[in-house]
């Protein structure tokens, strides 16, 4: 009697026990993924002077070809100028500034230029500009003496604006760039090719300086119609930024332009430095942007649904461990990106459940995606659990 109670009590346990028992987790068996190899087509650069090139979402991309050191900016230093100005006196889009009275010392900016043959435009004591014509002038006509006017009124003298200049350079973290001069005819205004791209991409981030550096023409009260500098706007997708001539030195182009990447946008900015002449610049920045448009890529390194590993359970059950979305990236020439999948132990999962992550690394750049479950982990049923004690032990 006592026997058969005793042996119903062990049978009652082992039914409460191997039924309600804990599923022990299971850890993944993950695959190792390939380095994902990607070669784009390499850079057509001009022969002379000094480039560099990149792009505005890729930060960390840029390419250099030619001299390092600081060379003769020219009217490149107008843009130092006109951020220097801005920073004292911001001016949103679509607004004209107050007005600025020409007097005696613009006058005297006209002939100071004129005698260093400089471009300038003529100014009559009494004229009235806004600032956003003399930021046009500057920028667009690239008028020496009315950069000056822009620069002087702004901060007071010529050695006040150029304090000024220096402390916005140092505030930027620019150590190659020095102005000498507002208007950039002292060859003593220099930076280096890397810099100015730098130069370049804070210009594109001031709204109204974006806007006026992409304007082939304009119209300016006392000046009439103006044309840019820039030869080059409108074509290959350049929509900026600025020009610059210096005699003995060569000419100068600083320049952005907007790329379309498998539908999505994308911003060059490059600088060459001491081309012959504009005409030859502007044929070699051509040929420079054609194949920086075929060395950027939109790619997709892991698609969705991509097996990365599996669950397998003792009961016959298996689950991928799969990408739950694509990992895109966008490439400029030739990048390898190492993946390495971070997946948990689970127990019991419904299907879609996000268990990890896959992370691809290349250089600086770091994508992550979830990874996820392709069909749910079930319990294995009191049948199985009643014909496998091992699992009250945590062997599945």
């Amino acid at each position: 009697m006592l026997g058969g109670l005793g042996a119903g009590l062990v049978a009652l346990l082992y039914l409460t026990m191997t039924l309600l028992a804990p599923i022990p987790p299971l850890a993944p068996e993950l695959a190792e993924p390939a380095p994902v190899e990607i070669d784009l087509a390499e850079l057509d650069w001009p022969g002379y002077g000094a480039g560099a090139i990149g792009v505005v979402e890729l930060p960390e991309v840029l390419e250099l070809r030619g001299s390092e050191e600081a060379l003769p900016m020219a009217s490149i230093t107008k843009l130092v100028t006109v951020l220097t100005v801005l920073d004292r006196h911001p001016l949103g889009l679509g607004e004209e500034g107050p007005e600025i009275a020409m007097g005696p010392a613009d006058l005297e900016w006209y002939r100071h230029y004129l005698s260093l043959n400089g471009k300038v435009l003529p100014v009559s004591s009494g004229q009235r500009y806004s600032q956003e014509d003399l930021l046009e002038l500057t920028l667009i006509e690239s008028s020496n003496n009315h950069a000056a006017s822009l620069a002087v009124w702004a901060f007071g003298s010529e050695q006040a604006f150029l304090d000024a200049a220096r402390a916005w350079l140092d505030a930027h973290g620019f150590t190659t760039l020095r102005v000498v001069d507002p208007a950039g005819i002292d060859r003593r205004n220099v930076g280096s090719a890397a810099e100015l791209l730098r130069l370049g991409e804070a210009a594109l981030s001031v709204p109204i300086v974006a806007e006026l550096v992409a304007r082939s023409e304009s119209r300016v009260e006392h000046v009439g119609a103006i044309d840019s500098t820039n030869t080059l706007l409108g074509r290959s997708g350049v929509n900026g930024i600025k020009t610059g001539t210096l005699d003995g030195f060569g000419a100068n182009l600083l320049f952005s332009a907007a790329v379309d990447v498998d539908g999505a946008p994308v911003t060059v900015v490059g600088a060459v430095l001491g081309a012959p002449d504009h005409a030859t610049l502007a044929r070699d920045v051509r040929a420079l942007l054609a194949t920086a448009d075929e060395r950027l890529a939109l790619r997709t390194l892991v698609a969705r649904g991509d097996v990365l590993g599996s669950y397998t359970t003792s009961w016959g059950g298996e689950a991928d461990l799969v990408a739950a979305e694509d990992a895109t990236a966008l490439i400029w020439g030739d990048r390898e990106f190492v993946a390495r999948v971070e997946a948990e132990e689970v127990i019991l999962a419904a299907a879609g459940a996000r268990v990890g992550r896959l992370v691809l690394e290349s250089g600086q750049e770091t994508i992550e995606i979830p990874v996820e479950l392709s069909a749910a982990i079930e319990d294995p049923g009191p049948w199985w659990r009643l014909t496998h004690p091992g699992l009250i032990f945590g062997q599945p």
